[in-house]
């Protein structure tokens, strides 16, 4: 049986793994062997219609049905939340596509110390099949008191009192799933929005959520709106990002401002070289791409661009070197871009050129400032 109860004189921490579910018998025996660790396994299904509820009760977690009319995400967490019993000193949220990494509650032991209410952890996203994975810092343990869960959808764990935050070395994996969907989140999003209308983080995510829904108006307005309020920094560079897209027009102005704004993010250079390339403005378009590689330290959060830490940079230097007869960078750079995804048919194709665009019988020297 999954979980195990320790003394309330254990020097440990009583520790509860929570989560809501719907339908998700494929991830369920995974997400449970990966919280075996924990004191309590708690899982608040909200209307399976397939075996998720019989295959987690089989695996010894405890299993509450719950009902939220109409759903929304943070009323759910909330509930599960409540089920979990007074004596858990730690909660931690762990969704059902996501795995805890070996070695987690040896981690959270070690970081809970006296007079913390909540730890920082690390999520790894496998986003694609092809690049490597983002990691960034989130929120998802926090004590069994003082806290509840906020916002219809995009949810977020809020103190309602004193807290103390401690880091922990504690990683979760995002594991992807192409069969998911988000259909929902826009109206919930709107609704969050009306709720809480001075919310920069909301807005923001209330204009992504339209553009990736091809509303562009709805989406520009809300973007504009969260520039005006308070936001995070990543997120007011996505926004400028986002809004770069949305007003064609007004993109090169966009895009210079986030570069003022924001000279230390790999993102808004390689638009602005991107952008170059496009307009045929080859010594631009390598001046913003080497002002991207000269950033070697990627931000560690959840909207860092995993493009810009690939070839793109490199790719965008040698195509410009290219035009400009500068072919020692050409091929430099080419290589380079090469080695961030090898075996792609593109970039291949691109360091050919370059290396045939040599002086026939000279090898490629590396150019000065190679380190770029």
């Amino acid at each position: 049986m999954i979980g195990r109860r320790r003394s309330r004189r254990s020097a440990r921490p009583r520790v509860a793994v929570y989560a809501i579910a719907r339908d998700e018998e494929a991830h369920v025996e995974r997400w449970a062997a990966s919280a075996r660790d924990a004191d309590l396994i708690l899982l608040a299904d909200t209307g399976s219609t397939d075996a998720t509820v019989r295959r987690a009760r089989a695996l010894g977690v405890k299993v509450h049905d719950i009902r939220i009319e109409p759903f929304r995400y943070d009323i759910a967490r909330n509930r599960a939340l409540d089920l979990l019993p007074r004596d858990v000193d730690v909660c931690v949220s762990l969704d059902l596509d996501e795995v805890l990494v070996p070695g987690w509650r040896e981690y959270l032991d070690d970081a809970w110390r006296d007079g913390a209410t909540r730890a920082r952890c690390w999520v790894q996203w496998r986003w694609s099949e092809t690049y490597p994975p983002l990691r960034f810092s989130v929120d998802r343990i926090h004590a069994r008191r003082g806290y509840r869960w906020r916002f219809p959808v995009h949810e977020q764990i809020v103190s309602v009192g004193a807290e103390r935050v401690v880091a922990s070395a504690v990683e979760i994996r995002h594991l992807r799933d192409p069969a998911g969907t988000r259909s929902a989140y826009l109206d919930l999003l709107r609704l969050g929005a009306t709720e809480h209308p001075d919310d920069g983080r909301l807005a923001h995510m209330l204009a992504n959520e339209a553009r990736l829904n091809g509303r562009p108006d709805e989406a520009r307005d809300h973007a504009r709106r969260a520039l005006a309020l308070r936001l995070e920094p990543n997120e007011r560079l996505h926004a400028m990002l986002m809004l770069s897209w949305l007003e064609p027009e007004s993109r090169e102005t966009w895009l210079l401002d986030a570069c003022a704004e924001f000279p230390h993010r790999r993102e808004p250079w390689c638009e602005l070289a991107q952008r170059h390339l496009d307009r045929g403005h080859w010594r631009a378009c390598r001046a913003a791409a080497h002002a991207a590689l000269r950033i070697d330290q990627p931000a560690d959060d959840y909207l860092a661009n995993p493009f810009a830490w690939g070839p793109w940079p490199e790719r965008l230097a040698a195509q410009a070197s290219l035009e400009l007869g500068d072919h020692d960078w050409a091929n430099h750079h080419a290589r380079r871009a090469l080695a961030a995804l090898p075996h792609d048919a593109d970039l291949a194709a691109l360091l050919h050129r370059a290396t045939a665009a040599l002086t026939p019988g000279r090898p490629a020297r590396p150019p000065e400032n190679h380190h770029l």
